[in-house]
């Protein structure tokens, strides 16, 4: 959508489910609980939504909407989950609900040439 001459994306359709994040929250609850002490995380929820646009998109990590907060902070927080264990969760929890799917799944096109038996 442009307006004024600007353009707007609509983020929402990125916005995780309630149900799938509350999947999500809790393998994060079991494999990268919140720290007492450190710098202040950012919003995972909002993390996960910024990862999915960027493995949907294929844009740059430096390209990621600012909607999804600090480019590198997404970046990093994946990379902490895959270290952890728990992207491996979340991703076949995001899989299973059909909001990630495998390059190969993504590749794959419909033979409208093909003739019905």
């Amino acid at each position: 959508m442009v307006t004024n001459g600007t353009l707007h994306l609509d983020l929402m359709c990125w916005q995780i489910p309630d149900e799938i994040w509350e999947s999500c929250q809790d393998v994060l609850h079991r494999y990268d609980p919140p720290r007492i002490t450190g710098r202040k995380r950012i919003a995972q929820r909002l993390a996960l939504s910024g990862v999915l646009y960027h493995l949907h998109t294929g844009c740059c990590w430096n390209r990621l909407p600012r909607q999804f907060g600090d480019d590198s902070s997404v970046h990093r927080t994946l990379q902490r989950w895959k270290r952890s264990g728990a992207w491996e969760e979340m991703r076949a929890i995001l899989r299973g609900a059909g909001l990630l799917m495998l390059p190969e799944e993504r590749n794959e096109r419909i033979d409208v040439t093909a003739s019905v038996s």
